[in-house]
């Protein structure tokens, strides 16, 4: 459940930083860490 929980989290954080001010550098920071994260990399 952890891991799901994770996940729903993850796109929740992905959707917010969709916003006017949208920043690509810290969007894709955020994919690279959650990424990581997933697939059980040490960050």
């Amino acid at each position: 459940m952890l891991r799901e929980a994770s996940l729903v989290q993850t796109f929740v954080e992905l959707a917010d930083s969709l916003v006017d001010d949208f920043d690509l550098v810290e969007f894709l920071a955020l994919v690279a860490d959650r990424s990581a994260f997933a697939l059980g990399s040490p960050s």
